[in-house]
């Protein structure tokens, strides 16, 4: 399904302009708005998370990316253009008057949502993978008259009738109706739908007014030969993306980091392979720096506990009591560690930690999630009218196997672009000439999922390991020849401008550079600890030493005083006995002239 294209608004049956016209299709931009409720439910799914913050993604991130997704199809084709109406929608929603949060009017009565958006991007029904309900699935195109529509989803065509005239509405109709639309009388075939990440459901109508962006008409050879202008084409005029939000779904923003990622995969052959060898590669390294710590904490355990005796000749018995109490233990045990070269022991710590949480928390996203950027390009290339080239045919309608019942799977190419050539006024006007099976000689292929070459698309299936964030040559080929440029000046290879977002480098960085930070404050803290043990082990070492000092000096004081009294007595000792004896006989003199006196007065 096609896109028409009239700038000028020509009618096709006089002269006159029309602006409704003009506006149609690719002409004035195709208008596309986000529903209100999507990022809620969407960030929550972003696993680009980091220390202290739940994501590093936010509604601008997201906003941002699906602008670069469509731009990723306008960069390179002149005639598309997208006009993003997101904020006038908003002003427009009111879930209290409306059940779907708008009126039911313009494109609301197909996709639901806002009236004035071509397209509408909104959470898949169901939270995840596509939708679980029955659709009905048509074997092919019935025979309609202009004006008839409906919806095109995962390679299958379906038919809605019109709401304000049909008796049955398109929810019964994607249930368990059994009503046949088809002419010749058979009942359609029910299937139920692929559970995908993502889904983009193209809105088409029958029409006999299409024209392409080369300003050809679609027509029919009549019985005479003569072009006939009035065969009923199939339109596309709207379109629905719906987005996973389930709880099983995972995705990521940054598709520049796990590009190299998926590279790597590509090498080995089997992305499981891949996955293998990063995860033995890391929970080696962790294991190696794991014994290494307990080695070297064991021969400190060892010294510090069975022996009384640490590296550093200090006694680990504190009260010298003859044994090692569990906190003498973990004292001598931190004063060692502490001891240790901090950066050594932080990248040891480091490598502990680092290889697991970089595994499980950067690497492994890129395996078990979807790149949100690359799952939104690929399903704007749907709306655009291509497939997956490397799902042929089961992409194919099931009327195909009516006129081929074993179709053989090949992919093809438009060898004028191929070769790199600008399409001229003559040959634009039908590049299907030139369109040729299988892949332009040379040109560097792959097997895709149905086995055969396929050179790289963005259109490829969609998995976790095959996202590219941007058009390919076959992509580029495929649009020019869908959407014919005539200009001189038209493009002849595709165009992709990447936006470095860097989200994984910042991850990367928090991961690495933050267990390293937090050993390294752990260092710190035993050495402060030790330090402060230190310190009042040698406040209690200066009070012993002090004091002992002091009754030494005390004692010797004592023994030189006793001495020195010693020998001043031994030096005194003759003069004392001769002053006694003076003493005695100055007392006896006195006494005898006493005597004499009083003999003389009593005489």
């Amino acid at each position: 399904m096609l896109w028409t294209y009239n700038p000028g608004g020509l009618s096709f049956d006089d002269s006159s302009t029309s602006f409704v016209e003009s506006q149609r299709g690719l002409g004035g931009g195709v208008s596309w708005a986000l529903d209100p409720t999507l990022c809620a439910q969407l960030l929550p799914r972003f696993k680009e998370s980091a220390i202290l913050y739940d994501s590093l993604v936010d509604c601008r991130g997201l906003h941002a990316a699906l602008t670069r997704a469509f731009e990723k199809w306008s960069d390179n084709s002149r005639f598309i253009n997208f006009v993003d109406l997101t904020l006038e929608c908003d002003k427009l929603y009111d879930p209290e008057l409306h059940a779907s949060g708008f009126p039911n009017e313009g494109f609301s009565r197909q996709h639901g949502g806002c009236p004035h958006a071509e397209i509408w991007v909104s959470p898949q029904q169901g939270g995840s993978g596509g939708s679980s309900r029955r659709r009905r699935e048509l074997e092919g195109l019935p025979a309609a008259a202009d004006g008839s529509h409906g919806y095109y989803e995962e390679g299958i065509f379906y038919i809605e009738p019109e709401p304000e005239s049909a008796g049955l509405d398109a929810r019964r109709l994607q249930a368990n109706d059994e009503t046949s639309l088809r002419a010749d009388g058979r009942v359609p075939q029910y299937v139920e739908a692929d559970l995908s990440v993502a889904s983009a459901r193209s809105y088409w109508r029958h029409t006999s007014n299409f024209r392409y962006t080369s300003g050809a008409r679609p027509y029919v050879r009549s019985a005479d030969g003569t072009p006939d202008y009035s065969r009923v084409f199939v339109e596309a005029y709207a379109g629905k993306l719906s987005i996973g939000t389930g709880e099983h779904t995972c995705w990521y923003l940054d598709s520049e980091f796990c590009s190299s990622l998926h590279s790597f995969k590509a090498s080995m052959g089997d992305p499981e392979v891949a996955r293998t060898i990063i995860a033995v590669v890391c929970w080696s390294v962790s294991a190696i720096a794991i014994v290494v710590l307990i080695f070297k904490l064991t021969v400190l355990a060892t010294c510090c506990g069975i022996v009384s005796f640490n590296s550093s000749g200090r006694s680990a018995d504190v009260d010298r009591d003859g044994s090692l109490s569990c906190g003498e233990r973990c004292l001598a045990l931190t004063r060692e560690v502490s001891r240790w070269n901090p950066l050594g022991f932080a990248l040891l710590l480091s490598l502990i930690i680092v290889p697991l949480t970089l595994y499980y928390e950067i690497l492994l996203p890129c395996w078990e999630c979807n790149d949100f950027e690359a799952a939104m390009i690929h399903e704007m290339g749907h709306f655009f009218g291509l497939d997956h080239p490397d799902w042929v045919p089961m992409s194919m309608l099931p009327s195909v196997r009516e006129f081929n019942p074993a179709p053989r799977p090949n992919n093809s190419y438009t060898s004028l672009l191929a070769r790199g050539e600008h399409a001229n006024s003559t040959s634009c006007v039908n590049l299907w000439a030139w369109v040729q099976p299988g892949v332009p000689s040379g040109a560097p292929t792959d097997r895709g999922a149905g086995g055969y070459a396929v050179r790289n698309s963005v259109m490829e299936k969609f998995t976790q390991h095959n996202p590219l964030p941007c058009l390919q040559q076959d992509d580029f080929e495929a649009l020019a020849t869908l959407y014919p440029d005539c200009a001189p000046f038209g493009q002849t290879v595709n165009v992709c401008v990447i936006v470095p977002l860097n989200i994984g480098v910042v991850r990367t960085t928090i991961y690495v550079v933050f267990p390293l930070l937090l050993s390294l404050l752990l260092i710190v803290l035993l050495s402060s600890i030790a330090q402060c043990v230190l310190e009042d082990e040698r406040d209690a070492a200066d009070e012993i030493y002090d004091e002992t000092v002091d009754a030494a000096v005390g004692a010797q004081r004592g023994r030189r005083g006793r001495a020195t009294r010693g020998r001043r007595s031994r030096t005194r000792e003759p003069s004392c006995t001769g002053a006694v004896v003076a003493r005695d006989a100055k007392l006896e003199a006195g006494s005898s002239s006493l005597t004499d006196a009083q003999c003389i007065s009593h005489m």
